[in-house]
């Protein structure tokens, strides 16, 4: 029964374009034992072993991010000594695509991910400010927020006016429902 589920998780991950080599590593299964033709990646994406979304201050850092806490919910604090499995993989990415189907996300992207961080290539800080405390990925210690909380920092010190008093809205009359 073991080898059938196996072999079923191999099928899964090819069809949702995941590269052989990966399939290989969790499963155990390669080409010669399991002649399936890798899909094309469902979203369009073909992401290989790079980091470079990692250090972009981008809508990328935040896909990192949200990843990682999808990570921990699932499976517990202890990200860098996990051994990902082809079940942990497919349970990420389809929670992962469940939640946020418009990012640019991919299984091979997702097991890439996991392997610099348990190789501590990048750190898991927890966000300084008081409202949030969330787990984030960073490339340099010196970073104490998130990429959600540094972006509305941002924006909160661009929309505020120095020595501005607040204004009340002229709001339209209500809508009377009897004519």
């Amino acid at each position: 029964m073991r080898h059938i589920q196996v072999l079923e998780q191999a099928n899964f991950l090819a069809s949702i374009g995941c590269q052989h080599v990966i399939i290989t590593e969790l499963t155990g299964h390669g080409k010669k034992e399991f002649d399936v033709s890798t899909a094309p990646d469902p979203n369009g994406h073909s992401h290989r072993d790079s980091t470079t979304w990692l250090t972009s201050r981008g809508k990328s850092r935040y896909s990192a991010d949200r990843l990682l806490r999808i990570f921990i919910n699932k499976f517990g604090s202890d990200v860098v000594n996990h051994r990902m499995t082809a079940a942990k993989l497919i349970s990420l990415y389809t929670t992962y695509m469940a939640l946020y189907p418009k990012d640019e996300m991919s299984v091979n992207r997702i097991y890439y991910f996991f392997k610099r961080l348990a190789s501590r290539e990048f750190v898991i800080s927890y966000c300084t400010e008081k409202k949030c405390k969330k787990p984030f990925i960073s490339k340099n210690v010196r970073d104490k927020q998130c990429m959600t909380c540094t972006t509305l920092s941002k924006m909160r010190k661009h929309t505020a006016k120095p020595d501005c008093q607040p204004t009340q809205m002229d709001l339209p009359e209500p809508i009377s429902a009897v004519a």
